[in-house]
C-alpha cells in the first residue's frame, strides 16, 4: 500500500490495482473566492489518467470542486468510480453522473470490496460530513475529515467500524 499526499484534505491510496483519491481540491479557490490553497498542488488533471475512484467527503467546495470535477478531462472520467455517501438530494451523485463519471456509487453503511483486500466504509456524520474508514491488505486508515466528535459514545461507534 502506498499513500500519497496530494492537498488539503486530498490523498491518494494505492493498492491492490486501486489508486483511490480523496476529496481533490487541485487548484482555485473556495468559499467565494475566501480560501485558497496554501501551496500550489504538483498533482495535475492529467495525473487522474492512473486513478480508479474518487471519494467525497461532503460538499464543501474546498472538498467537493465542481470547477475542478469539470477540469479532469473526460477521457480519464469515463474509468474512474465515483464513491459518496448516499443522501436524498442526490445534488453531487447527479452531478457526477452528469459529468461522465465511468460510475457513482451511493454508499449506504455498509462495507464495500472494491478489490481483494481493498475495503471501504463511509458513513455520514452531522451536517452533511461523514467519515471513512478504509481496510487495506490488513491495514486500517481511518479519515474522520471535517466531522466532530463531541461525545465518547459518537467515537466508540467509528471505533467499532474502524476495527471491523
Amino acid at each position: 500500500m502506498e499513500i500519497e499526499f496530494v492537498n488539503h484534505s486530498s490523498y491518494i491510496v494505492s493498492a491492490n490495482n486501486i489508486k483511490l483519491i480523496t476529496d481533490p481540491w487541485i487548484d482555485g479557490y473556495a468559499f467565494y473566492n475566501g480560501w485558497a490553497l496554501i501551496t500550489p498542488t504538483k498533482f495535475r488533471y492529467t495525473d487522474f489518467k492512473s486513478i480508479t475512484h474518487i471519494w467525497f467527503s461532503h460538499e464543501h467546495p474546498d472538498h467537493f470542486s465542481p470547477p475542478n470535477i469539470n477540469s479532469i478531462p473526460l477521457e480519464y472520467r469515463q474509468n474512474i468510480t465515483v464513491l459518496y455517501q448516499y443522501t436524498k438530494d442526490k445534488k453531487v451523485v447527479d452531478f457526477c453522473r452528469n459529468a461522465g463519471f465511468k460510475q457513482v456509487i451511493e454508499l449506504k453503511a455498509n462495507w464495500y470490496e472494491l478489490a481483494p483486500g481493498f475495503s471501504l466504509y463511509n458513513k455520514p456524520h452531522t451536517d452533511g460530513d461523514s467519515w471513512l474508514a478504509l481496510k487495506v491488505n490488513g491495514k486500517t486508515i481511518l479519515n474522520v475529515n471535517d466531522c466532530v466528535f463531541d461525545t465518547i459514545a459518537e467515537l466508540a461507534d467509528v471505533k467499532k467500524f474502524a476495527l471491523w
